[in-house]
């Protein structure tokens, strides 16, 4: 307990720097800022081999990919762009097993499931600058 303790601090002070983004730039330029202290954490917490607060970080990794797709979706309806891009609700079975699957994961599982999702995040920010 006491080498996740040591860590933890420094986990904290992460978050609190994502939750002070100024609100200058746009929906896009917060977003990356914030989605780059999220990597930050996730990178940490495997570190510090704290499994919870991995999960914690992919979940909010998540979110964010999320909120991009939707972000994305709306600028290229505004601009009458068909994307293609389908959001699965929170209760729906694919999320279920994602869950389930993230419940039951080893360390070395969650570490490959994170850089997945690191590789999916940067592909999506890089292509849209």
């Amino acid at each position: 307990m006491r080498h996740k303790s040591a860590h933890l601090p420094a986990v904290l002070v992460a978050a609190k720097q994502a939750h002070d983004v100024t609100y200058a730039g746009s929906v896009f330029e917060r977003l990356q800022t914030v989605n780059a202290e999220t990597r930050a954490i996730l990178a940490e917490a495997r570190a510090a081999e704290t499994p919870m607060i991995a999960l914690l970080a992919v979940a909010r990794i998540e979110k964010q990919l999320e909120l991009e797709a939707k972000l994305l979706g709306q600028l290229n309806e505004s601009a009458r762009v068909a994307v293609g891009v389908t959001i699965q609700s929170e209760d729906s079975p694919a999320t279920a097993a994602v869950k389930n699957a993230l419940s039951r994961a080893t360390s070395a599982q969650l570490r490959d499931f994170g850089n997945l999702v690191q590789a999916m995040s940067g592909n999506i920010i890089s292509a849209n600058p």
